[in-house]
C-alpha cells in the first residue's frame, strides 16, 4: 500500500523511502514460493497505482469494451508485477552478512535495467516532485535514483532487524539518512550551479514529448 500511494499520489512520494521495508522483512526467511507471491502482490498493486490511466487508453485507442479492456489491463498489471516477484525470489540468495543489505538495491537495478517491461518506468521516477533528488539522474540515469531508494529501504529494514535482535541498529539507520541527505545536498549544489549559469547567459530551448 505504501508503494502504491507513493506512486499514485505525488504529494505522498516521500513514502517510497520506507515502502519496501514491510516487503523486505516479510520475505526474510520465507520460501521462494511465498517470496514470489508477496512480490507479485506488491508489484501488481504498485502497477495499478502508477498505471491506472492505462485502462482508459486501452479502451479508447483499441476501441475495446470495458470487459476486454479490463482483461487486457490485468494482463499488463500482472506482467509488470512479475518484476517485483523476481526481485523477492532472488533475495533468497545470501550475500556475506556485512554486504547483505546491498543485495536488494543491486538486484533491483539489474532487474529494472534488463526486465523487458512494456513501459520504461523506473522506481526513481517517484522522486520527481522533489527537484533536488533528480540531479543525480544526469550522472547515473534513473537507475541511480532507484538504487538510492532501495538502499535506504534495505538499510532501514536491516536496522529494524538489528534492533529486534538487541544489536546496534544505529549505523544502518545513519547510513539511510546519509543517502537521503547526500542526495539533497548534491541536488541543491547542482541547482545552484545551473542558476549561476543561467544568470551568466540566456539560452533558448525547446522540448518535445517522446
Amino acid at each position: 500500500a505504501l508503494c502504491t500511494v507513493s506512486i499514485a499520489c505525488p504529494v505522498w512520494s516521500a513514502l517510497i523511502w520506507v515502502a519496501f521495508i514491510p516487503l523486505l522483512l516479510a520475505v526474510r526467511g520465507a520460501s521462494i514460493k511465498r517470496g514470489f507471491l508477496l512480490g507479485l502482490c506488491m508489484g501488481t498493486l504498485a502497477t495499478i497505482g502508477g498505471y491506472y490511466w492505462v485502462w482508459g487508453s486501452i479502451a479508447r485507442f483499441l476501441q475495446l469494451s470495458p470487459f476486454f479492456a479490463t482483461l487486457l489491463f490485468l494482463v499488463f498489471v500482472l506482467y509488470q508485477g512479475l518484476q517485483f516477484a523476481f526481485f523477492t525470489s532472488a533475495l533468497r540468495f545470501r550475500a556475506a552478512p556485512r554486504w547483505q543489505f546491498f543485495l536488494p538495491p543491486l538486484l533491483w537495478v539489474v532487474l529494472e535495467h534488463y526486465y523487458p517491461a512494456f513501459s520504461p518506468w523506473q522506481l526513481g521516477n517517484v522522486l520527481r516532485p522533489h527537484i533536488p533528488f533528480l540531479q543525480l539522474a544526469p550522472i547515473t540515469g534513473g537507475v541511480g535514483l532507484s538504487f538510492a531508494i532501495v538502499s535506504v529501504n534495505s538499510f532501514l529494514s536491516h536496522g529494524y532487524t538489528q534492533r529486534q535482535l538487541g544489536r546496534n541498529w544505529r549505523p544502518a539507520c545513519l547510513a539511510a539518512l546519509g543517502v537521503i541527505l547526500g542526495l539533497e545536498a548534491y541536488g541543491r549544489w547542482s541547482l545552484m550551479q545551473v542558476e549561476h549559469e543561467q544568470a551568466a547567459r540566456a539560452i533558448t530551448i525547446a522540448i518535445a514529448q517522446g
